[in-house]
């Protein structure tokens, strides 16, 4: 009887081969004995190496010419022999043109419901129907509908009843047309493999462990035809898969090779987050690698590639040997990025402006040139800042083109064009560029193959200005791979596709494109073999090597996390005759531990940090399940816990960052500095309510704004801008009252709210918030401001003299640190009952003193002593604003008598106009003295108080209002925020 061969763990499996089939066949005097042999292996990967072993091998000791044997891997054997089959040879097809061969099947029949009447709803059902049908034919199932299928959706249930006549069908259809798939081509290969020979001389199936049902027909045929038979396991211990395997075919083992076990030194490492694994992972690469198989980093995430690469020590040769998703590159964000434009356009064509400045953004535009040669990313920086100061929620080309000549200050723009020596007719031609180049393509595709041209001409765009560059080449090493992947795979899948010509709206369109994308990979060509080999799990099926490092062990990565499939559910495999999921675990624990095994050495990383969970709770990375294993083996052996013996890689974080700092503190020369810009602000502008409500709102938001400078970045208006609405409400009520300046306005007499709405419109028309704003909403906004309008004048007193508007008022106090200007421009003053009132126009929220505030919190009320954190808290609570007593001071002009008679009111528009009284007018007769003297003395106090605390406090602090901090401009900047 033909015996399997087991080679132990501790060996090099394909080393041990390639010296079986030199003993075995190798001639000297023939150079083409070893081509007469054929090496079947699971993979292509494993090919390479076994060539390697075999060229060092014979040169080694004979140092003569030979042909290697004939080594494929099992997918490219199949094909090679299914073709032989097949008369004349059929067109494979790729899982989205399996879909539309099964929507041509379900289609015409009724009794497929709802998700056959389009393709669009059914392309999802299509790929997983598709994935389902190549599962059963490389199984040999017959299937057969599941009546009443349970635990799926509606639209699964009736193609799971009909599953037996789709299959039938489907297959018909495609030996009719010539078109077969993988699955089929395996299936074709199983029931005919006894009139088909698949090679002249000695055939090896070598490094197989778990067969589908089509393969093992095939390999039962080729094994009582002397085919050999090879595992890499240890013979003491076989694993689950191969035992039934030796079970169900009555086979018996030998072993080759060292009997000896020779356990690797096992290095497991914990860490808190990736960064911190690479990190530690540096240290366990050796230095002058010289062997292939000397040293192996594997990702079983692959995603993890890119910043793994970036943390090799530099200049260390690489072979990466893995398949990346190419979803997860800048390419494909780019084209996901295009396509969510496409689908954010409105009616009228235009495009959704986030979408678009996120478009402008990328990297690969960014690095364009102009039609000059010159820096584009100027242009589009310059582009990004005219859309925010003066573009519309949706641009059109023309829009785009017309907002790059809106200017506040042609020099400057000019001036920022000419650093790259660029004028504003180059940048609109080049943004015109973009647009017919990038945009303009993608409006017109309505088939597949109109979307496979748009994408080459994407492609050549982006890409023909750097051809044979060197620079490109070394500052964008992976590009050339992803691009190939998208020339190579994602375009031809849809240029060649059955449904090329077939007219597509662009939903479906974009989600074929999306699906196609996602199940592509870029596959690293892997040669020459040199330097560190960089592999993913399966890529090191067979190979072994003297030092691996694994990143990752984590749950749900190894093993990894399957999705629920909604088409055929775990449950429903069973009823098909289909192997459930515990088989593809047991698939990756064979794998996992024969690379272990392998090695000398083995350094397993893992993650340990906290992450979002369901239902706000947190959920935690863990170890792999094989750790445990390998952990609970070792306990065992020792009788004790192994728990020091995992090694927490350091989590390098100052100790610092878990104290909460004070505020941001200040150095040096820093007082000084606050207190010759307070003392040039003063000069210059005034200090005004609105810059002594920040600082004592917080210090941080006026350091950010006045002292840095910062200005809060500016969007595109779409909704109601409160602050340009205000400013609108300011500008119409002052031209509304201007012919009452200095007069009497007689409620009954004057009020006309037809001239005051006629005069919000006007202003309202030509402002930026009009221009911008939806129809619908500048309807809701127009209606909502002539109410408030309307009862605005409504709740004016029967009769006012109007004293001043929009008047501005500038008063120089002496202090403890000089002489100081306060400024305010204060909206209008009324003359009422032997009182002046200053008003104050407010369209939003008003934050307003409590009736007995003034008696009760200002008057008893001490000035701190200390510039610290909480004196300027005590201030803000007992204060609250400084507008209105600041107002009071200004247009009193320090006046004592002036003091005893002036009154200030917010005018709160949103309520129709109520006034909310800093001391209200029924109190101030009883409070005259008191106010007089607290406007004369304790007021000027407090103001010295904040002007001191502006240079002398050591930190600027955080917000004394922590709820100021979820609305603040700066807060995503600032590492203060009470909000983070």
């Amino acid at each position: 009887m033909n015996k399997v061969t087991v080679i132990p763990l501790q060996e090099n499996f394909l080393e041990r081969l390639a010296e079986e089939v030199f003993a075995r066949h190798y001639q000297p005097d023939d150079p083409l004995a070893l081509a007469r042999v054929t090496v079947v292996l699971p993979h292509r990967r494993g090919i390479v190496y076994l060539r390697d072993y075999l060229f060092h091998l014979i040169t080694a000791r004979k140092k003569m010419p030979f042909v290697p044997p004939r080594i494929v891997a099992i997918k490219d054997l199949v094909e090679e022999a299914a073709i032989q089959l097949e008369d004349p040879p059929c067109r494979p097809l790729s899982p989205p043109d399996q879909a539309w061969v099964l929507f041509g099947v379900v289609r015409d029949n009724p009794s497929y419901g709802r998700v056959a009447e389009t393709w669009d709803r059914f392309f999802p059902w299509g790929i997983r129907l598709a994935a389902l049908l190549e599962e059963i034919d490389r199984e040999l199932v017959i299937p057969q509908g599941i009546p009443y299928p349970g635990d799926v959706p509606p639209d699964a249930i009736a193609l799971l009843e009909g599953l037996g006549a789709i299959y039938t069908a489907f297959d018909r259809l495609l030996k009719a047309e010539g078109l077969t798939t993988g699955g089929k081509r395996l299936r074709l290969l199983a029931e005919g493999i006894e009139r088909l020979p698949l090679g002249e001389g000695p055939i090896y199936l070598a490094g197989f462990y778990a067969l589908t049902n089509a393969e093992e027909r095939i390999f039962r045929h080729l094994f009582s035809q002397d085919a050999r038979i090879l595992w890499h396991a240890d013979p003491e211990r076989l694993p689950p898969l191969y035992r039934r395997w030796k079970d169900e075919w009555g086979m018996e083992i030998e072993t080759q090779g060292g009997d000896t076990p020779r356990p690797p030194q096992l290095h497991y490492y914990e860490a808190y987050d990736l960064h911190a694994e690479l990190l530690h992972m540096q240290a366990t690469i050796p230095a002058g690698i010289q062997r292939p198989d000397q040293c192996a980093l594997v990702l079983p995430d692959p995603s993890v590639l890119i910043p793994a690469l970036y943390s090799l020590p530099p200049r260390m040769p690489v072979n990466v040997s893995l398949g990346y998703p190419l979803e997860r590159t800048a390419l494909s964000s780019l084209l996901d990025q295009l396509m969510r434009l496409q689908e954010g356009r409105d009616e009228e064509g235009a495009y959704y402006h986030q979408d678009y400045l996120t478009l402008i953004r990328h990297p690969y535009l960014r690095r364009l040139p102009t039609p000059s040669g010159k820096e584009g990313r100027i242009v589009l920086h310059f582009l990004e800042e005219k859309i925010r100061h003066y573009g519309k929620p949706f641009l059109t080309r023309e829009g785009l083109v017309e907002v790059l000549a809106i200017s506040e200050d042609e020099e400057r723009d000019r001036r920022f064009l000419a650093t790259e020596d660029l004028d504003l007719s180059e940048a609109q031609r080049f943004v015109q560029g973009l647009h017919q180049q990038l945009l303009e393509p993608w409006e017109a595709v309505q088939t597949p193959r109109g979307l496979a041209g748009a994408l080459r001409g994407l492609v050549r765009f982006l890409f023909s200005p750097f051809v044979g560059t060197e620079d490109s080449l070394h500052d964008h090493p992976l590009d050339n791979e992803f691009i190939y992947t998208l020339e190579g795979s994602v375009i031809p899948s849809l240029e060649d596709a059955l449904f090329a010509r077939h007219p597509m709206d662009a939903r479906l369109l974009f989600s074929l494109l999306r699906e196609v994308i996602h199940m592509a990979r870029t596959p690293f060509e892997g040669h020459p073999l040199v330097g560190l080999q960089v592999l993913g799990l399966l890529e090191t099926r067979l190979l072994s090597f003297d030092r691996v490092i694994v990143i990752d062990v984590n749950e749900d990565i190894i093993p990894a996390h399957e999705e629920v499939n909604p088409l055929l559910p775990e449950p429903l495999k069973g009823i098909l005759g289909l192997k459930g999921s515990e088989r593809e675990e047991a698939i990756v624990r064979y794998h996992f531990d024969r690379l272990i095994s392998c090695a000398k050495e083995a350094h397993l990383f893992w993650q340990a940090s906290t992450m979002p969970g369901s239902g706000g709770l947190e959920g935690k990375k863990v170890r792999s399940r094989f750790i445990e294993g390998l952990l609970w083996q070792e306990e065992k052996k020792r009788g004790a816990f192994l728990e020091e013996a995992v090694a927490k890689a350091p989590l390098r974080i100052s100790g610092k960052s878990f104290h909460r700092e004070e505020g941001l503190a200040k150095k040096g020369r820093d007082h000084r500095q606050v207190k010759e810009f307070l003392s040039e602000w003063s000069r210059m502008h005034g200090l005004s309510a609105s810059f002594l409500n920040t600082y004592l709102l917080c210090p941080l938001k006026f350091y950010y704004r006045y002292l840095l400078g910062l200005k809060p970045a500016i969007a595109v208006t779409e909704e109601v801008d409160s602050a340009a609405l205000g400013e609108i409400m300011h500008q119409v009520l002052e031209a509304y009252f201007s012919p009452y300046r200095k007069r009497q306005y007689r409620k009954a007499a004057d009020n006309d709210s037809e001239r005051l709405i006629s005069i919000f419109r006007e202003r309202f028309s030509g402002s930026t918030m009009c221009r911008c704003l939806a129809p619908e909403k500048r309807f809701f906004l127009e209606y909502a401001a002539a109410y408030r309008l309307q009862s605005y004048l409504s709740q004016m007193p029967e009769v006012t003299f109007i004293e001043a508007l929009e008047e501005e008022y500038r008063l120089p106090l002496s202090m403890g640190r000089g002489e100081f200007i306060f400024y305010g421009k204060v909206d209008r003053i009324d003359r009422r009952g032997g009182h002046r009132i200053i008003l104050d126009y407010k369209t939003g929220r008003v934050e307003g003193f409590v009736k007995g505030h003034f008696e009760r919190s200002l008057l008893p009320f001490p000035i701190p002593n200390e510039p610290d954190y909480e004196g300027l808290k005590a201030v803000k609570r007992a204060i609250k604003d400084l507008q209105l007593p600041l107002y009071c001071l200004l247009v009193a002009a320090g006046s004592t008598e002036a003091l005893g008679s002036t009154l200030a009111a917010y005018v709160e528009l949103g309520r129709g106009g109520n006034e909310r009284y800093f001391i209200p007018p029924d109190r101030i007769d009883g409070l005259r003295a008191a106010s007089i003297a607290w406007f004369s003395s304790s007021f000027p106090s407090l103001l010295a108080y904040l002007i001191d605390h502006m240079v002398e406090a050591s930190h600027f602090f955080p917000a004394t209002d922590e709820d100021a901090c979820r609305y603040c401009d700066y807060e995503a900047v600032c590492r203060f925020s009470f909000a983070s």
